[in-house]
């Protein structure tokens, strides 16, 4: 085909074709724009506009902030998570409250209750020797 009739071709087909929806498919986007890059098509109606580079380039960055904002996120609480586990029976709580008493003063309240009871020994309670 030569080249006035591939344009004699390509006007009549512009005049019988109504309105071009938007190219949403990313293949078709991609197929374009490599028949573009190679000179075989011109401007294409439904293409979505280029992307400006410098705003790529912010987006790419501000999704890899938060990316790692997240990852960081993530980490302390693993972190945490690994460092200071929950109790899950009530050996466990027993245990994990018998452990966590550093007091020479012990208060008489929950956990400390109990533990005053097992330890045994001489004790007050409300003042009195036990």
């Amino acid at each position: 085909m030569s080249t006035g009739s591939a344009k004699k071709l390509a006007g009549i087909l512009s005049r019988t074709t109504g309105k071009h929806e938007d190219i949403t498919d990313a293949f078709d986007q991609a197929m374009v724009t490599a028949m573009q890059r190679r000179g075989i098509l011109g401007a294409v109606e439904g293409m979505p506009e280029e992307p400006d580079d410098d705003e790529l380039r912010w987006q790419r960055v501000l999704n890899f902030l938060r990316e790692e904002r997240e990852a960081e996120e993530r980490r302390k609480a693993e972190a945490e998570a690994a460092q200071a586990p929950r109790p899950q029976t009530t050996a466990e709580m027993l245990a994990a409250a018998l452990s966590n008493a550093n007091h020479s003063v012990m208060p008489l309240n929950g956990a400390q209750v109990l533990k005053a009871a097992l330890a045994g020994g001489p004790g007050t309670i409300n003042g009195e020797q036990a």
